[in-house]
């Protein structure tokens, strides 16, 4: 969006292997298409942050539960008895991607 997309297309090309068997095409972007590319990647970024804010906020509302309410538990429900178990099998399936991520050749 500054206007520096034609060194950012030279920057991306200096990347590539030069030994691929591909032929890269070296035309460099239009303005249009790099504004349009810096438009959507702003609009995933503020949804990411969204989704980041949101679990930040219920992270401290779940740690400091007493502190944020009165302490009755008269309107409190206790929650879903298959969180823990959801929960464990998110834990491991991260561990499994994180260890498949570590061995990637």
């Amino acid at each position: 969006m500054t206007g520096r997309h034609r060194w950012a297309g030279r920057w991306q090309l200096a990347a590539a292997d030069s030994s691929a068997s591909e032929r890269i095409d070296v035309r460099s972007p239009s303005w249009p298409s790099v504004f349009a590319r810096s438009v959507l990647s702003l609009l995933i970024g503020m949804v990411a942050w969204f989704f980041a804010f949101l679990s930040g906020i219920a992270a401290f509302r779940g740690l400091f539960y007493g502190l944020i309410t009165d302490g009755s538990y008269e309107y409190s429900w206790g929650g879903p008895a298959w969180a823990v178990p959801v929960a464990l099998v998110l834990a491991a399936a991260g561990a499994l991607l994180f260890r498949s991520w570590l061995h990637q050749a």
